[in-house]
């Protein structure tokens, strides 16, 4: 049979690269070497050190289109055992830089979740769950202080504590970490959420006893849910724990009850949420009425409009109506047919309304803007694609029939 010259090289490449393969793999360190390697790391600590699975190459320090430069064998470690029975069990990788056809030992990476303490009995979740609890009734200075969402709470629901401790350290100077998910009611802006935020409760043993050391936050949490309050001054006036007198039994509930702030902008008058509705469907659902805002050919260029309330901003009342400071985000198209340019900006400027109330119903009774426009976002559109994007203008969703 002949074979191409093609199919020739092929079958030789796949040769070699199965060559090395089984080259590299001859020259794997002796499990005795490996045993030997570990075991120096901690030579008072490691008592018996156990190979886990079988060597794999490596990419360490090259990146992953490049030969694999170094190997790696998981092993299972224990620790000596202390005077009170007590033992560590470890978990880790070996790692050996490649060096010539050989390989040299350059690290053991342990892996910290899977460091544990056996032959002790650490405290159950009760415990620390309970040391929690007892420095947030007491409004421990120092955790309030660490931890916003505690102090600023203004409500709390419930707490968890699901996981086995993650234990460091050694003798006398033993670590337990535990995580505590506590659901609160945190004030954000003009809105009330509700979080499940992740508390990292740390204790230490001292003798027989466990004493609490700290409680930090471990992340931003995760939102549950929200309710609009309408109004800074509807958030401000919401109890905290942090400054209240109130104990943390009193400040438990199973489940929010804050009613939307009536009159937020005060005795009678609507809230902010109203009010953006409201100049939605003044400007945004009559060609005549947009052009108020954006002229007569704004429709036809711009694609996309929001209101929002201008943050600290507060209602000016009056015996007729009420004036608000709005931000509008207008996203327009710039096209420049010489140039063959097509471009999609965003542009912001600050909003004065008026509003009043006839026949129980609120109108917009003028609006004049407070600040040239502002560009925040510049994008290029190929000029081939243009047309899809000219057909979202508002003249084209909205006001044609």
């Amino acid at each position: 049979m002949h074979l191409s010259k093609w199919t020739t090289m092929m079958i030789g490449l796949i040769i070699v690269m199965l060559s090395v393969a089984h080259s590299a793999n001859a020259q794997y360190p002796a499990l005795s070497r490996l045993n030997a390697d570990v075991k120096a790391q901690s030579p008072n600590e490691f008592v018996t050190i156990t190979p886990v699975g079988s060597w794999k190459m490596i990419h360490d320090k090259v990146p992953d289109w490049q030969q694999p430069d170094a190997c790696q064998h998981q092993v299972d470690i224990t620790g000596k055992k202390n005077a009170d029975g007590s033992y560590w069990t470890y978990s880790g990788l070996a790692i050996y830089a490649k060096v010539g056809n050989g390989f040299q030992f350059d690290r053991l990476f342990l892996i910290e979740d899977a460091t544990t303490l056996n032959g002790i009995n650490l405290p159950d979740n009760a415990f620390f769950l309970d040391a929690f609890k007892q420095k947030l009734e007491a409004k421990d200075a120092m955790l309030m202080t660490m931890n916003y969402e505690l102090k600023n709470a203004t409500a709390f629901y419930d707490f968890q504590m699901n996981k086995k401790p993650r234990v460091s350290g050694n003798g006398d100077q033993l670590f337990a970490l535990y995580t505590v998910e506590v659901t609160l009611d945190l004030p954000n802006g003009y809105q009330l959420e509700k979080k499940i935020v992740p508390i990292e409760v740390k204790a230490t043993r001292r003798g027989t006893d466990f004493i609490f050391e700290r409680a930090m936050k471990k992340n931003d949490g995760q939102l549950v849910s929200s309710k609009d309050l309408g109004s800074s001054d509807a958030i401000d006036a919401l109890e905290k724990y942090g400054f209240s007198d109130r104990s943390l039994s009193q400040m438990m509930q199973a489940s929010q009850s804050y009613a939307q702030a009536e009159g937020s902008n005060g005795e009678g008058f609507p809230l902010d949420a109203e009010l953006v509705e409201n100049l939605e469907k003044t400007f945004l659902t009559r060609e005549d009425n947009f052009a108020v805002l954006f002229g007569p050919r704004g429709a036809s260029m711009i694609t996309d409009v929001t209101f929002s309330i201008k943050e600290g901003s507060k209602a000016q009342t009056k015996s007729d109506g009420l004036s608000k400071v709005f931000i509008v985000d207008y996203v327009f198209n710039n096209e420049n047919v010489n140039e063959n340019s097509f471009r999609r900006i965003t542009g912001r400027r600050e909003l004065k309304v008026d509003f009043v109330k006839e026949n129980a119903q609120w109108y917009v009774d003028q609006s004049s803007y407070l600040t040239e426009a502002e560009y925040i976002k510049d994008e290029s559109i190929a000029w081939a694609y243009r047309n899809s994007y000219k057909e979202q203008t508002f003249e084209k969703r909205v006001f044609r029939k």
